[in-house]
């Protein structure tokens, strides 16, 4: 990746992402009101978007982010790629206390280990459908109170043949989290 590339990149997407900050191979865009940022590195090209309210738009702007960084970076196919879904919600029961409740009386081992517990996590790692998955749920770090819930389904089988393939990957791990992965984290806190 060139300067001239990054360069061009910054310059096409100044409008979406005002800040922009430079360093030797690198560049990272920022919207912080729009919750919105794109890093890109040697290795990697990465595009976060805030799906609150409505998740169609986020995956618009990140179609159009992405269009535009490829064209930038003239990166071609094969684009090997990864999808991270993340949210944070609250519950009936605090969220440091719900998860810690499902370790029974075993909790006292991990209470034991500090002044002041915060809470536990919950971490599954699995494979469905050719995909590894790394699904967490634990207490929010800035706020115990509340739940983070997060997919990171980086392994895949083969790298995108384009940017449609990426967005349907996308998609398809968006209504993953918001449907099954939610349901399945529901269930074993009820």
């Amino acid at each position: 990746m060139r300067d001239e590339d990054l360069q061009s990149l910054a310059t096409r997407l100044a409008h979406i992402y005002p800040i922009q900050e430079r360093r030797a191979g690198a560049l990272n865009l920022m919207n912080p009101a729009m919750r919105k940022g794109v890093v890109v590195e040697l290795a990697r090209l990465q595009l976060s978007e805030d799906y609150v309210p409505d998740p169609r738009r986020a995956i618009e702007s990140l179609e159009t982010a992405l269009e535009v960084a490829l064209d930038a970076l003239a990166m071609r196919p094969p684009l090997p790629f990864g999808v991270v879904v993340d949210g944070v919600a609250t519950g009936d029961i605090r969220a440091s206390e719900a998860i810690t409740a499902l370790l029974g009386t075993k909790a006292k081992t991990l209470t034991a280990l500090a002044d002041n517990y915060i809470g536990t996590g919950i971490r599954s790692v699995y494979e469905k459908d050719g995909r590894r998955y790394d699904a967490r749920l634990e207490p929010l770090f800035a706020d115990p109170s509340k739940f983070y819930m997060t997919v990171d389904a980086n392994n895949f089988a083969l790298p995108a043949n384009g940017r449609q393939e990426i967005i349907s990957e996308v998609s398809r791990v968006h209504g993953y989290f918001s449907g099954e992965l939610h349901q399945a984290f529901d269930a074993l806190l009820s």
